[in-house]
């Protein structure tokens, strides 16, 4: 790319008047065009139970197939959602990789594995190696990017909780817990990534679970916690400050309480009292998730001066959760539509700001796996189209700086860790690429800062696609 800006070692952001750009550590103009988990080779799924559906698997203690075995407690999305002792015992199979020691053998299936994927991932034209993250403990995702030279992003692990949760996942964000498990959380989390110039920067957090309910207001669920939160102390200092009487607060609200004490008491549908009650919750809600990004933020900064706070990765984003932006660099959501521009265009009118799209695919429905994706096309071909509009679209808006396809492999015929059997990857079971697919990608990828700098108008041809979700 021949537009720069100033070279700082480290990826940054820039605005050119026009538009958003990363920028690289040698201050070209940068989009970030990512494979997500382009650094792993195929995905575990189980047997244990079912290992009369198989035609062929070998014994586990043959050593010649040892990194194709595991169990569910060694992944670690499995453990969080069902803890280590449910998966202990629980045998899962990577045929990706028994197929991969097939070839090149037990000891060399992986350096095979890097040098076919790299080279495949640059002629493709694809420049970030996307999520980047140890879902499996003997994944080498770390080795893979020292040795790949390629620009990649990183999800962090283990957010920082707290013991008493206000909604969900979403931490007492006000308390000094908070404060201490963030500091811990950023030293554990980012310190491997200190001075990597190759890092773009990191994703705090993926797809928070408190967001799904989006009709759920987290400040009304303070007030409606059994316990005397800090978050609650704080808020209700908040409330008493600006109304100084509970008289006051009573005529707002339509409410009889006799004292602000009173509002330690869980009580629920605080945003549904009254239209100033309304606005006060919402108000409160902005408090707590600037609270909620600033303190994570700051912590990860200290550690990290110089790698692009990506923000939380959200699974979409609304005007509800925009506040709190202004603490990341990229403001980051994952999204799967057929096209994300009416979103970057409805988010972008609240927030100028570079926006990554941490997540989008299109599966395909003719290739033998019984799921297709979040949604799908019939035919590689037309999956290929529906790609390209999706990609075009969003490199040509002004606040798009990257887009990263989910994901590099298709998921096992009989499920991973949580059941998902999509055949949404770029390459099958046996490390073949749909070449139609790829052919569309090669297409647009090749030409993307024409599409960017706008140069090229993005394809009208929006391909065959069916929606599953």
């Amino acid at each position: 790319m021949h537009i720069r800006f100033d070279a700082t070692g480290y990826f940054h952001t820039q605005h050119d008047g026009k538009r958003w750009w990363l920028v690289d550590p040698d201050g070209y103009a940068f989009f970030s065009n990512g494979m997500c988990y382009g650094s792993r080779m195929g995905v575990f799924g189980f047997v244990d139970k079912m290992e009369n559906l198989f035609s062929w698997l070998p014994d586990k203690n043959d050593p010649v197939f040892k990194d194709a075995w595991t169990t569910a407690d060694q992944i670690p999305e499995f453990v969080k959602r069902n803890g280590a002792e449910a998966g202990k015992g629980r045998y899962m199979f990577n045929f990706a990789r028994a197929n991969m020691i097939r070839a090149f053998g037990p000891d060399e299936w992986w350096n095979a594995w890097l040098k076919i994927n790299v080279a495949r991932l640059k002629r493709w034209g694809f420049n970030t190696i996307g999520v980047g993250v140890n879902n499996y403990y003997d994944e080498r995702t770390m080795e893979f990017l020292e040795k790949a030279e390629i620009p990649f992003v990183w999800t962090l692990k283990e957010f920082p909780l707290t013991k008493e949760l206000i909604f969900r996942d979403f931490p007492d964000v006000f308390s000094e817990e908070f404060a201490i498990n963030s500091k811990v959380f950023a030293e554990k989390q980012l310190s491997p990534f200190v001075g990597n110039p190759y890092m773009i920067g990191y994703f705090v957090n993926n797809e928070p679970e408190w967001k799904f309910a989006s009709n759920v207001n987290i400040a009304e669920r303070v007030f409606a916690h059994k316990e005397r939160l800090a978050s609650k102390e704080a808020l209700v200092k908040i409330l008493k400050d600006k109304y100084q009487t509970i008289e006051a607060l009573n005529n707002a609200w339509n409410t009889s309480f006799r004292d602000f004490d009173d509002l330690y008491v869980p009580f629920e549908n605080a945003d549904k009292f009254t239209k100033q009650s309304m606005q006060d919750m919402k108000e409160l809600r902005e408090i707590l998730l600037r609270k909620y990004a600033s303190v994570t933020a700051e912590a990860l900064r200290k550690v990290d001066p110089n790698h692009l706070n990506l923000g939380m990765r959200y699974a979409g984003i609304s005007v509800n959760e925009v506040p709190g932006t202004e603490y990341y660099n990229v403001l980051s959501f994952n999204y799967y539509k057929k096209t994300v521009v009416p979103h970057l265009d409805e988010v972008s009118s609240i927030v100028d700001v570079p926006i990554i799209i941490g997540e989008w695919h299109i599966g395909g429905g003719d290739k033998g796996l019984l799921s297709h994706g979040l949604l799908s096309s019939p035919t590689q071909e037309e999956r290929g189209k529906a790609c390209e509009y999706y990609m075009q679209g969003a490199m040509a808006h002004k606040n798009c700086v990257g887009i990263h396809y989910f994901e590099m492999n298709d998921q096992p015929l009989l499920g991973r860790f949580d059941g998902e059997c999509m055949q949404h990857g770029v390459i099958d079971v046996c490390n073949r690429s749909y070449d139609e697919l790829v052919n569309h990608f090669i297409h647009t990828n090749h030409n993307m800062y024409e599409y960017v700098l706008g140069n090229i108008e993005p394809t009208k041809t929006e391909g065959i696609i069916r929606y599953y979700r």
